[in-house]
């Protein structure tokens, strides 16, 4: 089931997050992020952007989020977005389901991608 997250997907947002930071340059980042820290990033960025979740029993099994691309008002309605789905769950569907339902909903926001 795909849905909108919430700041108690958080640990299992991170758990997905944090094994490619670990593993790998496609986040940018050096250091994993703690729960407390995604809380913020999800209450923040889910204010005025689309994030979501994939959820199966209860486990967040992939997360894709839309955000602002760059601060000039010209861009006021362009967003870069991004996919994360669990190590054990690619060549599943998951991210292209995300992406999906993503690009629909930045598209009702009236945001370009």
């Amino acid at each position: 089931m795909i849905r909108k997250a919430l700041v108690s997907d958080a640990q299992g947002i991170c758990r997905i997050y944090n094994h490619y930071v670990e593993n790998s340059t496609v986040t940018f980042e050096t250091e994993v992020v703690c729960d407390e820290l995604m809380k913020d990033r999800i209450e923040r960025v889910s204010a005025n952007y689309p994030w979501l979740v994939i959820e199966e029993d209860g486990e967040i099994l992939g997360y894709a989020y839309a955000t602002r691309w760059k601060e000039r008002q010209a861009y006021n309605f362009t967003a870069e977005c991004a996919v994360y789905v669990d190590k054990c769950n690619h060549a599943k569907g998951i991210g292209n389901g995300l992406y999906s339902e993503l690009i629909t909903e930045c598209k009702n926001a009236g945001l370009h991608l």
